[in-house]
Formats: structure tokens, sequence, C-alpha cells
């Protein structure tokens, strides 16, 4: 904050009042140190006074200056897209269109559940197996992707590096889930 001329003023003149004198020091009067360290920044102040608008200005640009530099100083960090947040965990969680109910990927071998949760007790909370069959030999994660259908109980299951598809069809109903492969034209 910068002190105007009127304030300044003011504070020169109640630290003079409570500062020693020439006299008082010169009659040998114990005067505590940072009395004369008051003095001096009153007299500098004293000194500054018809200079205050031009140094407040030059204060102001200094540190605008400053502050731009810092900022460029800095190189920015690549902002992560969430794919590659998360392309190196094993898991990954799908939501369906049915507000309790997710489906559990791993991501390195296409293995499925069907996962439930519920506020009312832990009757209605379960993890079921979609896919127990191992879709790949190699476990990269981030391999296998869900992809939703406008159905909600199907999913297009993806494999990212060997290209191959599955209709995945979940349900509460063990009878009515389904992993079936998609087969690929050769036009």
């Amino acid at each position: 904050m910068v002190l105007t001329l009127t304030a300044w003023a003011a504070i020169t003149i109640s630290l003079k009042k409570v500062l020693p004198t020439t006299s008082d020091l010169e009659r040998g009067i114990a005067v505590p140190r940072f009395v004369f360290n008051l003095t001096a920044l009153v007299e500098l102040g004293e000194l500054i006074m018809p200079y205050m608008k031009q140094l407040s200005l030059m204060l102001l640009i200094l540190f605008s200056v400053g502050l731009t530099n810092c900022a460029k100083a800095t190189p920015p960090e690549k902002e992560q897209t969430k794919e590659e947040q998360t392309m190196y965990l094993p898991f990954k969680l799908y939501p369906t269109d049915n507000m309790w109910t997710f489906i559990k990927l791993d991501t390195r071998n296409g293995k499925m559940w069907q996962v439930q949760f519920s506020v009312k007790g832990d009757d209605y909370r379960f993890e079921m197996p979609l896919n127990m069959t191992v879709l790949a030999a190699d476990s990269t994660n981030g391999r296998f992707e869900l992809y939703p259908t406008q159905n909600m109980f199907n999913f297009v299951l993806l494999d990212r590096i060997g290209g191959a598809t599955w209709q995945v069809q979940w349900s509460t109903e063990p009878e009515n889930q389904a992993v079936i492969p998609i087969k690929q034209s050769s036009f």
C-alpha cells in the first residue's frame, strides 16, 4: 500500500514527538538503539516526500514487470488427458445407464465384472463376473477399452492393439449376460 503525503506527514509529526532530541543525546540519556533507526526513517521520509508519487509509480512498474517475468520463467506443464492419466492402471470402472451398476474392466486381458452398489444394504451390493476368459496373451495396461452403445445393457469391447471387438451384455440375471466376439469382415 502506498502512503499518501498526508499520512506520511502525520506519521512524521507523531514520531518526532516521541523521538529524542539532539540535546537528550548530548546529555548522555540512554536511548534504545531502535529509536535511532526510527529517527533515520523519519529523516528518509522527509527526503523522499517530494518524490513520493514518482517513487510509488516506479515501484508499481517494477513489481508488475517482476510478476510478468515470474509467470514466464516457469514452463507450462502439459496437461494430461484423462486417458493418459489412467493408461498405466490395470483396472477401470465404466458407468452404465443404470445408476447403481458399473462394469469393471481389467484393461490388460479383457476380464470383466458387473459391480452394483446400493444404499439399501449389503444384500444389494455385489460384484459378479461377466467374462473370466483372458482375451489377450500379453498383458499390457490399457489394451482393452469399453465403449457404450445406445442400448443401456450393451457395450463394445475393443482390443486396442489387436483390433478385435466383442459385444458385452450385462444383466442382473446371469442367463442374460454375454460376451460375444464381433466377426471382422474381409471386404
